[in-house]
């Protein structure tokens, strides 16, 4: 972001402080800022979630930047949402009879390691898919918080199998 961004940053961080009865340091719209480029977001972004802050009434005091974030990226109960109706998809298409190949490394963590997916997606039954859901989500949000701390080694198997048994025979 450029320097006139930073000035249209601070007006509407100013402007959503004033919303709250709060005031901003100079070293606070720095930090923000900073951040907030590091995090590759941009200034409709910006504008767009403090709109959305400022039509909402789930702040009684200016929001952080984490909960700024939230509302330009969404939670992590968001993305676990949507994970949740993606498996559920893949398992109305192929049933346990394809494994499917998840984007989201958390989703194909879980899928492999919790819901194995070929004996889960044989077995579950639809009355069950609500309880599922929860406990998904539950895991999900779990794994984001400690992701981190799994090596990748654990979580891409399949597709490093694949690329190394693919050269055999040429």
């Amino acid at each position: 972001m450029s320097k006139n961004d930073l000035m249209e940053f601070s007006k509407i961080i100013r402007a959503l402080a004033a919303n709250f009865g709060a005031s901003v340091s100079k070293e606070l719209y720095s930090l923000w800022f900073d951040a907030f480029t590091a995090d590759g977001i941009t200034m409709t972004q910006i504008r767009d979630a403090a709109g959305r802050i400022l039509r909402t009434r789930k702040y009684s005091s200016m929001p952080t930047y984490a909960e700024f974030l939230d509302h330009i990226i969404g939670t992590t109960k968001d993305a676990a949402n949507i994970q949740a109706d993606i498996v559920l998809e893949a398992l109305t298409l192929h049933g346990g009879s394809k494994t499917p190949e998840f984007e989201d490394k958390i989703t194909r963590y879980l899928m492999k390691t919790r819901w194995p997916w070929r004996d889960w997606a044989s077995k579950v039954e639809t009355k069950t898919l609500v309880w599922w859901r929860r406990d998904f989500i539950e895991a999900y949000e779990a794994m984001s918080r400690t992701m981190h701390i799994i090596p990748d080694r654990l979580i891409d198997v399949e597709p490093r199998v694949k690329q190394l048994i693919g050269g055999l025979g040429k």
